[in-house]
């Protein structure tokens, strides 16, 4: 059974392992705007024996109406810190670099995938917001957006399965909420494709499937397994057909009839799955799929980017 922190507004943020930090500083998980709170007021810590509060901040952070230094906390009790009210739920997320302001509040976002929606199977509950609608990442320093639904993104359709950079003061809207991304204050924002290529792609097939390898110059190294569809597309792209090279855009035409071989009726839409489902994989290895694996929006080709001068091996 897990912990969440419900807001006045309907929102919850699920309280992980980690514990949860409220504070006026930007690197908390609820950011407070009263000027009242100190920049780290409070945590929630989970743990064997249930939910503790600690109260770290000069004014009081109050549990059922009373000022508490520490405080063991049950379903339903409710936390009163300067300017802000939250109830405990039973129903889990670490330091932030970047915010996610909201109409109901502002989120730190650390590592690891922060699911939104609606319900419990999600990490951070919205008003309004059905199911998982959804995921943000962050990657090497960039976060990624994984929509599980229909998507908008800088005023442009996304689809559903599909990876978007996100970088600071791009707006998204989604279910009808709007969301704006910020980096905290101090730490350097990306820039577009901020991600390095890689300098060696090393793929190899397996009885099924695949194994791809990607090294990057910071001496990062991401292993990728690949089911068999997915393999062939990236040996496709890392070894294209029609005197094509690593890294460039490789046509459907020349994609379509060897992945799918005997398959006339495979389509663009078939191939805009795929690069979802691979871009996926290459999220959860650790890679920034955005500028690696690369479809225009208008469709017609695909590419694996690769670093100039990029060793390149398929066997």
């Amino acid at each position: 059974m897990s912990w969440w922190l419900e807001g006045e507004t309907g929102w919850r943020r699920r309280i992980d392992a980690g514990g949860l930090s409220l504070g006026r500083r930007e690197s908390c998980e609820v950011v407070l705007e009263d000027p009242r709170a100190s920049t780290l007021q409070t945590l929630l810590l989970p743990g064997p024996e249930g939910l503790e509060l600690r109260s770290i901040g000069r004014n009081a952070t109050s549990v059922n109406g009373s000022p508490v230094a520490r405080a063991r906390l049950a379903e339903g009790d409710v936390i009163e810190v300067p300017g802000a009210r939250f109830t405990v739920r039973r129903g889990r997320q670490a330091a932030a670099g970047w915010v996610v302001h909201t109409s109901v509040g502002r989120f730190g976002l650390s590592g690891g995938a922060v699911v939104l929606g609606g319900g419990e199977a999600v990490d951070l509950q919205l008003p309004g917001l059905r199911g998982r609608v959804a995921a943000l990442r962050v990657v090497s320093a960039s976060v990624l957006l994984e929509a599980l639904a229909p998507v908008e993104v800088r005023g442009e359709a996304v689809d559903i399965g599909g990876v978007e950079e996100l970088l600071p003061g791009d707006e998204v809207r989604v279910g009808g909420q709007v969301f704006t991304l910020q980096a905290v204050r101090g730490q350097a924002a990306p820039t577009v494709g901020g991600t390095a290529l890689p300098v060696r792609a090393e793929f190899s097939f397996l009885a099924t499937g695949g194994r791809l390898v990607l090294a990057f110059a910071d001496g990062r190294e991401c292993a990728v397994e690949l089911s068999e569809l997915r393999a062939r597309l990236v040996a496709l792209l890392l070894k294209p057909p029609g005197g094509l090279e690593a890294g460039e855009l490789v046509p459907d035409e020349d994609l379509l009839p060897r992945i799918w071989p005997g398959q006339p009726r495979r389509g663009r839409l078939d191939l805009n799955t795929l690069v979802h489902r691979t871009r996926k994989d290459l999220l959860e290895a650790g890679v920034n799929p955005a500028p690696v694996l690369v479809r225009p929006r208008a469709g017609g080709s695909v590419a694996l980017r690769v670093a100039r001068g990029a060793v390149v091996t398929v066997s």
